[in-house]
């Protein structure tokens, strides 16, 4: 996403988002080991605001998820299609030589994932995906 902790910076300065070195730190350091950054604040702190500056800084969209009583990790993301998974373990099951590590991971694998609308748009089209918590909740997930 960003080559450089320079990038990050001239890149949330061209959105005309204020950021200080430990927000851009963060955030290069985030999108570097891929890991998802948990924003908190009061409404109205910019955590969305900063959330939309970095997918504008590295070229991507924001696919925001709504969170509300109600919306679990199936609704969000996905769940793995556990009929097929039994199906397919039955028929290799039948074979004489089955490698169990092997099929285990495949029974993880994307082949028996069934995604989200929303999910599947931030997989192909590498977008930044933003959680944000229903109100009377703070904190932003991006």
């Amino acid at each position: 996403m960003f080559s450089s902790l320079e990038e990050v910076s001239v890149g949330l300065r061209s959105t005309g988002y204020i950021a200080d070195s430990i927000a851009t730190t963060t955030v290069y350091l985030a999108a570097k080991l891929r890991k998802p950054l948990l924003l908190e604040g009061p409404a109205g702190s910019g955590k969305t605001q900063l959330a939309y500056a970095v997918a504008e800084a590295a070229n991507t969209s924001v696919e925001r998820l709504q969170c509300y009583e109600g919306v679990d990790e199936e609704k969000a993301i996905g769940k793995f299609d556990e009929p097929l998974q039994r199906l397919c373990v039955e028929l290799k099951a039948k074979s004489s030589n089955v490698d169990w590590d092997s099929l285990r991971t495949e029974l993880h694998g994307q082949q028996f994932f069934w995604r989200r609308a929303a999910s599947a748009r931030v997989a192909v089209r590498k977008a930044l995906r933003l959680v944000d918590r229903r109100a009377g909740q703070s904190g932003s997930r991006i």
